[in-house]
């Protein structure tokens, strides 16, 4: 068991695809300037859509980060965000 930012990461299963995000990229990723806004709010594909995947899949070219770290750390985005 792992805690990452306010959430606990339990692994079901152990796989090479069950994995916690990237704690680096999850922080950047949160501290977009729209999470600070007083709600209500919303966000859709015009802030985290086409641009912001072309952004975090140029880190997997340059090698900073893999696939796998990119994808399990938009799913902890994901439920880091609602939760928040």
């Amino acid at each position: 068991m792992q805690f990452l930012r306010g959430f606990i990461y339990l692994p079901l299963f152990t796989t090479e695809y069950n994995k916690p995000p990237n704690l680096v990229l999850l922080n950047k990723l949160m501290s977009h300037p729209d999470f600070l806004q007083e709600p209500p709010k919303s966000t859709g594909e015009e802030i985290f859509g086409l641009y912001m995947a072309l952004e975090l899949f140029s880190l997997v070219n340059k090698g900073a980060v893999s696939l796998k770290d990119v994808m399990a750390t938009l799913v902890a985005f994901s439920a880091e965000s609602i939760a928040q």
